[in-house]
């Protein structure tokens, strides 16, 4: 199935041509691998991700996703 929307997002200097900058919040600094992740925020505003971990997928559910949530607690799918 193909997404309906695919978004990559870079946090470039402004220039005059591109006078809207996006600015990133960091919320969460963790040790795990690069790899494949999905994300989407649910009709309740919570953020749900999905994750490939080597071989297993895991999936993350943060209520209220914010500078104080917990975003490191993981529950393996498969």
């Amino acid at each position: 199935r193909t997404p309906a929307i695919t978004a990559v997002l870079w946090n470039r200097p402004q220039t005059p041509n591109n006078p809207r900058r996006l600015r990133w919040a960091n919320y969460y600094d963790g040790a795990e691998n690069d790899d494949p992740i999905a994300a989407a925020i649910a009709t309740d505003g919570s953020l749900v991700r999905i994750r490939a971990n080597g071989t297993t997928i895991e999936h993350n559910r943060v209520a209220s996703p914010g500078s104080g949530s917990t975003y490191s607690t993981w529950t393996t799918l498969a």
